[in-house]
């Protein structure tokens, strides 16, 4: 039968269990090994199994290839990538044992940006959405032949040809040089904040008044009615879950690369949606970080993520992701919690996209948007627009900050502070009141805090919305 445990390691490696090994870790087996399994106990526990050599008699459980035990029983990582059909021997890490098919042998590193209009142009728009027939047109009468028999442009025939064919020209003169490193946030926060002229068959945002009640805290909300996602993976990791993101900025640890050679594509997806805007107003979030500023909540967590850097070889001084991105955070996080309650979506199906950046020359970023989308071609049904408007979305807001003044894990929760020796990365949060799933999360729920948003149990005065 297959065997139900492989190893790992944090560089990616993935190997079949070292049987022999792990059985003579004391020592070397006086011939030529032979192994039998089999269970003990009442088998109830997948490492209810021992392993014996009946050569030497050496025998060992295999819950001591788990725990403190594996430091002592299991052998270096022989550095092995069976996609890639090379060993790696000079791996320093050792071997970590794991069930087959556990959740942890492989995490997913993506990479996502909403499409955007390229221009208020109508014509520009439609030249960007069939780029991929019109770019290999090389003159305007075989421009005149491509509409007339090529079936996915044909929708084009009534358009003017000569302004369609300048458009073409246009745009295959732009597209020769390529930018080392492109801001995808900034363009995003600029169309949502101001999307008026800028909509399309993908993207169409329509502002929405604020609720009464919070004018004064919320700057401007946009209804996001239609949403394009696309999403590609550049890559995986074993064991640990991509650190990148916000904290990091240095080239992820561990990240084991698709293929042999530097890829010229990598699978991608496409998804389309709905979500909601919220944008805060930069005058109070700059007056709230600076009273903040030193709280003893914020300290500990920037203390525990200057360590978190450090275990994991980057530059403990980089990568903070800034108070601000710690209040937007935790509102995002609340906000999904109470919308998937009504929306008709499972909060695993809400995701989240934080536009957090300082005043600088590229300007500064405040806002949040909560988002869902599905594979089908017409999207998602509008549950979640409908509850943007302000007369949903006040009762929204109020309900998630009174669940935020008080969890059913309180006092516990409410008076976590961020441990310096934990490996965690948040303060009063837990799975009853802030942690959502990891397919929702961009930061795999860390830099979360109640305190940030309402006075709870254990802390007052630091709330963004109790001012």
């Amino acid at each position: 039968m297959p065997a139900r445990f492989i190893v790992a390691c944090p560089q990616g490696h993935l190997d079949e269990f070292p049987w022999i090994e792990f059985t003579h870790a004391d020592g070397a087996c006086t011939g030529h090994p032979t192994l039998i399994a089999y269970e003990t106990g009442n088998g109830a526990r997948s490492t209810d199994l021992q392993v014996e050599c009946e050569v030497c008699g050496r025998k060992r459980h295999l819950s001591h290839a788990f725990g403190e035990s594996a430091l002592r029983t299991m052998p270096r990582c022989r550095g092995r990538h069976p996609h890639l059909g090379r060993f790696d021997e000079s791996c320093p890490e050792r071997a970590r044992a794991m069930l087959l098919g556990a959740s942890n042998s492989w995490f997913p590193i993506t990479l996502s940006v909403l499409s955007l209009p390229v221009s208020a142009d109508p014509i520009e728009q439609v030249v960007a959405e069939h780029w991929g027939v019109l770019a290999d047109i090389p003159s305007r009468e075989n421009l005149d032949f491509a509409i007339k028999f090529v079936p996915s442009i044909r929708a084009l025939k009534d358009m003017d040809r000569d302004a369609l064919w300048a458009a073409i020209q246009t745009r295959k003169a732009g597209t020769t040089a390529v930018e080392a490193e492109i801001d995808l946030k900034g363009p995003e926060w600029s169309l949502l904040r101001e999307p008026r002229g800028h909509q399309s068959r993908d993207f169409r945002v329509a502002p929405a008044d604020v609720p009464r009640a919070f004018r004064d805290l919320i700057l401007s909300v946009g209804l996001a009615e239609r949403l394009r996602e696309v999403v590609a993976l550049t890559g995986f990791t074993r064991v640990d879950a991509p650190d990148s993101g916000v904290t990091s900025d240095a080239a992820m640890s561990g990240a084991v690369q698709l293929a042999r050679e530097a890829p010229t594509w990598v699978p991608g997806a496409e998804v389309r949606g709905e979500g909601v805007f919220l944008e805060l107003p930069e005058e109070r979030v700059a007056a709230w970080t600076d009273r903040v500023g030193g709280s003893p909540m914020l300290e500990g967590l920037r203390t525990r993520h200057q360590r978190w850097r450090g275990r994991r070889g980057l530059d403990p001084a980089g990568g903070w992701p800034g108070d601000r991105y710690v209040l937007l955070h935790t509102l995002a996080h609340s906000l999904i919690l109470a919308l998937s309650l009504e929306a008709g979506y499972a909060s695993a199906s809400i995701r989240e996209r934080v536009y957090a950046r300082e005043p600088g020359p590229d300007g500064s970023m405040a806002g949040i948007l909560l988002y869902t989308a599905a594979t089908d071609s017409e999207g998602t049904l509008g549950g979640l627009v409908r509850l943007g408007r302000p007369e949903h979305l006040g009762r929204m807001l109020d309900f998630s900050l009174g669940r935020s003044r008080l969890c059913s894990s309180d006092p516990i929760c409410a008076e976590r502070l961020p441990d310096p020796e934990d490996e965690s990365l948040h303060g009063a949060a837990c799975l009853a009141c802030l942690f959502v799933p990891e397919t929702c999360c961009e930061i795999g729920n860390r830099y979360l805090d109640r305190a940030v948003l309402v006075d709870t149990l254990a802390r007052a005065g630091i709330g963004y919305f109790d001012t």
